[in-house]
C-alpha cells in the first residue's frame, strides 16, 4: 500500500489489513482534545480499498462512528464483498483498541460505461500559484497547520443572516 511522508502506513496481520499511527499532524480539535481528522481515514481507507481488490474507487461513503487520538494505532481492515467482472463491492472497517473510528462503503472498478456525460465540466478558476493564501484561524496547529489555503472566487455560502457572500 502507498505511504508518504505525511502518513505511513504498514501492512496488518492477515491479508487485506493495514495499520498506521495516528500523529498530531493528522489532527484536529481543541488543545488537549485532538481527534483524527475524517477526510485523513476517508483518504486511508480509500487507498487500502483500492490496494487490496486492485480497482481504482468509482464510489464511497464513510459513516464516522467514534474518535482515535494522536499516539492510537488505526487498523484498516479491507471485506471484499462481491468481485464482478468490472465492479467489486467492498467495506472497510478502521478501529483502535477502542473501538470503531470509521466504516467506508465503497465500489471500485470501471463497470462498463467510459464515464463521458457522467459529470458538468469543471469552471474555468486560475492556477493556485495565482490565488492570494488565505489565512483561517485553524491554520496554526494540527492538520490545518501543514496546508496552504487558496479560494478561488464563487459563492461560498451565506453570511450569518442569510444573504449571498460577496465573492459569489
Amino acid at each position: 500500500m502507498p505511504s508518504n511522508r505525511f502518513i505511513a502506513v504498514t501492512p496488518g496481520e492477515g491479508d487485506d489489513v493495514f495499520e498506521f499511527e495516528v500523529l498530531d499532524r493528522h489532527c484536529v480539535g481543541p488543545e488537549g482534545r485532538e481527534f483524527l481528522f475524517g477526510g485523513i481515514s476517508m483518504g486511508v481507507g480509500v487507498s487500502a480499498l483500492e490496494t487490496a481488490c486492485g480497482r481504482n474507487l468509482a464510489y464511497a461513503s464513510a459513516q464516522y462512528v467514534g474518535p482515535a487520538h494522536p499516539g492510537e494505532t488505526v487498523t484498516l481492515a479491507v471485506n471484499k464483498l462481491r468481485e464482478g467482472s468490472g465492479i467489486t463491492v467492498a467495506e472497510l472497517v478502521a478501529s483502535t483498541d477502542r473501538g470503531t473510528v470509521c466504516r467506508i462503503s465503497a465500489a471500485l472498478g470501471s463497470g462498463r460505461e467510459d464515464g463521458e456525460a457522467q459529470w458538468r465540466p469543471a469552471p474555468a478558476v486560475p492556477d493556485p500559484e495565482e490565488l492570494e493564501v488565505s489565512q483561517h484561524w485553524r491554520m496554526r496547529s494540527g492538520l490545518h497547520s501543514n496546508m496552504e489555503m487558496r479560494m478561488a472566487h464563487g459563492r461560498f455560502g451565506e453570511d450569518r443572516i442569510g444573504n449571498p457572500t460577496a465573492d459569489g
